[in-house]
């Protein structure tokens, strides 16, 4: 833009914008991302359930178990407090064969006897291991 400007005899503040801006912004946002994940992890450590949780923190469900399967992902939770051990090799499979990117294409293809949260805690357990 700086040398379209120059050729063209063109005034030019550019440098008077701040490049940090936007990435400070988004680095707030994934501390405030990073700090909630932390809440839920603190309390399910103090032997609250999920729904508690999610009561205790006027957040749903489904959000409270992405909190404490993103820790998975860091080793910090053990795969085996959301799925049991004898459903883990079949989700594997399943996600070799249709990927991990749409957890219903992995739902439909699994059936009824497995839940969203186990196959999320199974794909964040395969990215921990991979």
């Amino acid at each position: 833009m700086k040398d379209y400007c120059f050729r063209n005899n063109l005034e030019t503040r550019i440098q008077q914008k701040s490049a940090k801006w936007k990435p400070a912004k988004e680095k707030e946002k994934q501390s405030k991302t990073s700090d909630t994940k932390l809440a839920s992890l603190e309390l399910y450590r103090q032997g609250l359930n999920i729904d508690e949780i999610a009561s205790k923190r006027s957040l749903s469900n489904g959000t409270i178990v992405g909190h404490l399967t993103h820790f998975i992902l860091t080793g910090e939770i053990n795969v085996l407090k959301f799925v049991s051990k004898e459903k883990i090799a079949p989700i594997l499979k399943a996600i070799d064969e249709h990927g991990d990117s749409q957890l219903t294409v992995l739902k439909n293809a699994l059936g009824d006897e497995y839940t969203f949260t186990e196959i999320r805690a199974v794909v964040n357990y395969r990215k921990r291991t991979v």
